[in-house]
């Protein structure tokens, strides 16, 4: 029997390969169309590793982020380009994790409200900015909105760019 240790690195040894990386974004969308209280994905994880082991995109990103040393910016990500509906085929499209998260900053940038956002750090205020938009152009920081929806239960804050937006 494998100890907690080795089954953590067996985990992360799979995550790094063609199929293991597949299997990580899949049991990934099951999570998510669970908390969004959408369908889960309208395919099994056999389909989409048939639709993707082959594919010359997710090959090129996969063996860019083993190239980069496993870089997070680069890992290979599915995103749905109407994300008001499930995961279907016809609703998924491969791209990195840092072109899926640029994308959504662009969508919270759009969404944003002219509501003041103040940027914290060590439970004091660094700087006031007229709106989310403002303070994701300045800093940088694309997870504003996932910051100020956070929810903190047993852990500590959640930060992007830094910072702990409130």
């Amino acid at each position: 029997m494998r100890t907690k240790q080795q089954q953590n690195e067996y985990a992360k040894d799979y995550s790094r390969t063609l199929s293991g990386r597949l299997n990580f974004i899949y049991r990934k969308q099951i999570a998510r169309s669970k908390e969004r209280g959408y369908p889960p994905p309208a395919y099994t994880f056999n389909e989409l590793k048939e639709r993707y082991i082959n594919d010359p995109l997710y090959i090129k990103i996969f063996n860019a982020w083993v190239d980069s040393g496993y870089n997070k910016q680069l890992v290979p990500s599915l995103d749905r380009p109407d994300s008001t509906k499930p995961y279907t085929f016809k609703n998924i499209e491969m791209m990195t994790w840092a072109e899926n998260r640029m994308k959504q900053a662009k969508v919270d940038i759009h969404n944003s409200h002219d509501t003041p956002v103040a940027a914290l750090i060590a439970g004091k205020v660094v700087e006031i900015f007229s709106s989310q938009a403002e303070a994701i152009l300045k800093t940088g920081a694309i997870n504003i909105v996932r910051c100020l929806t956070y929810i903190p239960t047993y852990k500590k804050e959640i930060t992007s760019g830094g910072y702990v937006w409130k």
